[in-house]
């Protein structure tokens, strides 16, 4: 298909499924990474921004770009306590694809530059908790985009996405990057990438003491080795802080000597 010999890939998805590397398997390295404090200072940032929930949801949820383009409303749980990532939303180039597989399966029009598709392991899919302050920027969001849906009344394009464009037509994958880089920027933060908040959120969980098995289902890892080896740098401080708390038990209770 590289080479323009045929128009349709037979093997395409699972191919997708069969990683060869950890680099392949989720395509996380070791990048820089903001410490709490400066993720918080991000999104108080970017809090009156439109897309300020995708924020939220990137640093707390841990859900790659395509996710969070491709998130629906149904995909969310009625009491908001978690998602389940089902459709993810790619940017492609019209060489990539053929006409049939670039229809948007709502609207069947072709959205440039944007593929719809399902997640590319079933470890992809998967149920995600929303912590609170994710569930109440989605509470906002959901807000601004009724006041976006009776704006452009019969021109709204619904697609039933959670972060879509005001008249309701699909994110780019590539633009959300360039404009949460342009946030960065903004606050004067250390450089990082929109993909790097997900090992924030990685970090943020190990911290708080969720096991390492879980943390893998949430991120959608394919095993708990893979979140190891990924984030062997991310545990070094926690195990490190872990350990300094445990010695305290046993050297609280022997006497300070002085030194010689």
């Amino acid at each position: 298909m590289r080479r323009e010999l045929i128009a349709v890939n037979p093997a395409e998805g699972r191919m997708d499924s069969i990683p060869t590397s950890v680099e392949i398997d989720d395509g996380d390295d070791e990048g820089t990474v903001w410490e709490p404090e400066e993720t918080a200072r991000f999104l108080e940032h970017v809090y009156d921004d439109r897309l300020s929930a995708l924020y939220e949801l990137a640093a707390y949820a841990g859900l790659r770009r395509a996710e969070l383009c491709g998130l629906r409303w149904l995909d969310i749980d009625t009491d908001s306590a978690g998602l389940r990532v089902r459709q993810t939303i790619v940017s492609v180039t019209r060489k990539q694809v053929t006409p049939e597989q670039a229809a948007c399966p709502v609207c069947e029009e072709e959205h440039v530059g944007r593929l719809f598709k399902a997640p590319k392991s079933r470890k992809g899919r998967r149920w995600v908790p929303l912590a609170a302050p994710a569930q109440d920027a989605l509470t906002r969001h959901r807000d601004r985009q009724r006041d976006e849906r009776e704006f452009f009344g019969i021109d709204y394009q619904d697609h039933g996405l959670v972060f879509c464009r005001e008249d309701g037509a699909p994110l780019r994958p590539d633009r959300v990057t360039v404009e949460f880089e342009r946030h960065v920027r903004a606050c004067g933060l250390p450089v990082v990438r929109l993909h790097d908040t997900r090992h924030g959120a990685c970090s943020l969980m190990l911290a708080g003491g969720v096991p390492i098995e879980i943390v893998q289902l949430i991120l959608g890892h394919s095993t708990p080795d893979v979140t190891r080896r990924v984030y062997a740098h991310l545990m070094r401080k926690t195990t490190s802080e872990q350990v300094e708390k445990a010695v305290e038990l046993l050297t609280r209770h022997r006497p300070r000597r002085r030194a010689p």
